[in-house]
């Protein structure tokens, strides 16, 4: 329906829409004008979605920052919402993988504690 529109990610996290039609390389739709509708990190995929019962623009993104946004494009403006932050599971660690050292186990130190906030890696949605 759409054929002449290009959905663009951008290694800054951001998203053009174009119309190839046009001469110039002016986008129709950028989230360029938002800072904080950006991925953090680069995007790797942007896949169109259609629903018959809606005539809106819309497309999904996904990036290295583990996060899928939904974008929809409106009049004159480029809406988004964070779908989803992907994760993986944490990873626990078993006494018998523990490194040896000489101080009877009482250096705590080198354990993580954020292991539950370990990112998702993400590079498309097949």
């Amino acid at each position: 329906k759409y054929s002449s529109l290009l959905c663009c990610g951008f290694y800054d996290g951001s998203v053009n829409v174009y119309d190839i039609r046009n001469r110039n390389n002016t986008p129709i739709y950028s989230s360029k004008t938002n800072i904080e509708s950006y991925h953090s990190d680069p995007i790797w995929d942007i896949k169109w979605y259609h629903d018959e019962l809606k005539h809106d623009l819309m497309f999904y993104s996904i990036s290295s920052d583990s996060e899928i946004k939904f974008w929809k494009c409106t009049k004159n403006e480029l809406n988004y919402e964070t779908l989803n932050k992907l994760t993986t599971p944490p990873i626990n660690i078993t006494q018998s993988m523990e490194p040896i050292n000489n101080n009877n186990g009482n250096d705590k130190s080198n354990e993580d504690e954020d292991l539950n906030t370990n990112k998702a890696l993400c590079s498309c949605f097949d």
